[in-house]
């Protein structure tokens, strides 16, 4: 395999992690506040996504251009995000004035992890009914009324980027809406089911949550055999750690890097 496909094992990113520990730690220590890594931001948020997204389907380098137009932002913040990436040494540029990935984001990818409730601003809702939680017959309803802007993330969707995806049933229903349009869609919960109510993200018995997108363009993947689309590889693995199933999270990193060769 390409250096640049492989994926740490289990091992190596436990060390990985008590390595970025000791090294957090020490840098409190011995370097003033004024150089500290900035927090991520929004944009750049949707930008790494994007080239992310790129890296995970093996769809090699992207152009200054096209990143600006899919997340809808200026040079600048483009400019800034992929100086970001070089200081991690996880960009590569080209000549032609493209970039890629130079592999696994790993740096970057935690601490999009560890802000990933804050960027996502994920909705969620649970059945104020009363009758037991079926997140399965809420995803036969959703696809019924095939909203527009509306993908399947979640488990369904990461079934379908690994068809050998490990786990049985379906946990809470994930979807991102695009909110391109600048209108936000508050009223979907109740068209799919009025039961619905809003909840704090990590409140008992949450059966939707929904994930707004504002990149210019979603890059929704289209479903042959439905309705309704899916939510980009990217999205799904944001959401299968919103549910705590990172093991399957890393497996599906792995067997995508696999499937799809640069």
């Amino acid at each position: 395999a390409r250096p640049d496909r492989c994926v740490p094992s289990a091992e190596d990113r436990e060390l990985g992690r008590i390595g970025e520990a000791v090294r957090s730690h020490l840098s409190r220590i011995e370097r003033p506040a004024r150089d500290a890594r900035r927090a991520v931001s929004a944009m750049f948020f949707e930008i790494f996504k994007i080239l992310l997204h790129q890296w995970l389907l093996g769809r090699g380098p992207v152009t200054i251009g096209e990143l600006m137009r899919r997340a809808g932002c200026s040079y600048p913040t483009v400019a800034e995000a992929l100086r970001r990436l070089e200081h991690t040494q996880e960009l590569v540029r080209r000549s032609n004035r493209s970039v890629r990935l130079a592999r696994f984001p790993q740096r970057t990818w935690g601490e999009i992890l560890a802000m990933s409730e804050t960027l996502r601003r994920t909705q969620c809702y649970a059945d104020s009914s009363g009758r037991a939680a079926d997140p399965a017959a809420l995803h036969r309803r959703l696809q019924a009324l095939a909203p527009e802007r509306v993908a399947v993330g979640g488990v369904p969707a990461a079934r379908h980027w690994d068809p050998h995806f490990n786990l049985h049933g379906l946990p809470r229903l994930d979807v991102s809406i695009s909110m391109a349009a600048g209108t936000d869609d508050a009223g979907f919960p109740r068209r799919l089911d009025p039961a619905l109510q809003r909840v704090e993200p990590g409140a008992r018995g949450v059966i939707l949550a929904v994930h707004p997108l504002y990149r210019a363009e979603p890059r929704f993947e289209k479903n042959s055999r439905g309705k309704m689309d899916w939510a980009d590889p990217v999205e799904t693995l944001l959401d299968l750690h919103e549910l705590r199933l990172v093991d399957q999270a890393e497996h599906l990193i792995e067997r995508l890097a696999k499937s799809f060769p640069a």
